[in-house]
């Protein structure tokens, strides 16, 4: 990858950070004393809904993410007009965050995993001619990869490792609703909204370090099972003429 497109991406996720963690918690605390709570929360959630219109204009696409926290903002919205708590406010993207892992949790206990299907939507997204987001060479390398994923996704091992993977990443969901719902009903909002950015980066990284401890060497130890079954009649005819 080119230096500059390095440096290009550091500059775009140090942004995305400012507009979905700094500037809501700076929004409040600037504007709560002069309109309240519950509006200052409204402004607080303006940021990352400006920063996720922005990436839907300069990526031509729309991501999960992006769904997520608009969905999340639309519903706290919609819940304060009805005459919902300030709280619940805050509490909008833990909602879709908890249900979406519920649902994960359910698929993966059916045989059903879901998270497959949403690994190659977000994959055949970024892909997609029309996005501006990555550069073509990129684009050609994640094709690849989806095309590895479909060419396994009937083998036994694939199938058990998305099943386990799946019910891991629900749970993992629904644990970051619950401890968001913690902080939000026992903090001062102030204080969760500079703690909610560390339960969604720990819950990050706990999926992260799932794909690295478990996901890789599953996939490692079924590629080496099938060079040892291809390898197994050579081997054989070797000693025998031997």
């Amino acid at each position: 990858m080119k230096k500059s497109n390095v440096i290009r991406r550091r500059i775009v996720q140090a942004v995305g950070f400012l507009f979905n963690f700094l500037l809501p918690w700076i929004l409040y605390r600037v504007s709560v004393s002069h309109v309240g709570e519950t509006n200052a929360l409204i402004l607080s959630a303006a940021a990352p809904a400006a920063w996720s219109l922005i990436e839907l204009v300069r990526s031509r696409r729309v991501n999960l993410w992006s769904m997520l926290v608009l969905s999340g903002i639309a519903f706290g919205l919609t819940a304060m007009l009805v005459g919902g708590s300030p709280k619940l406010l805050l509490f909008r993207e833990s909602l879709f965050t908890g249900l979406s892992g519920l649902a994960l949790v359910v698929s993966g206990l059916l045989g059903r995993p879901l998270l497959y299907w949403v690994i190659v939507a977000m994959l055949r997204s970024a892909v997609d001619p029309g996005s501006t987001a990555n550069p073509e060479h990129s684009r050609n390398r994640l094709a690849s990869v989806i095309e590895r994923l479909e060419s396994v996704a009937d083998e036994p091992w694939f199938i058990r490792t998305m099943t386990v993977s799946t019910i891991f990443v629900g749970l993992v969901g629904v644990g970051e609703t619950v401890s968001r719902g913690i902080l939000i009903y026992t903090l001062p909002s102030d204080k969760v909204l500079l703690l909610l950015p560390v339960v969604r980066y720990s819950a990050a990284a706990l999926i992260f370090a799932w794909a690295v401890l478990y996901v890789r060497p599953s996939a490692r130890r079924a590629e080496r099972d099938v060079a040892a079954a291809d390898n197994g009649p050579i081997a054989e005819m070797q000693r025998g003429a031997g």
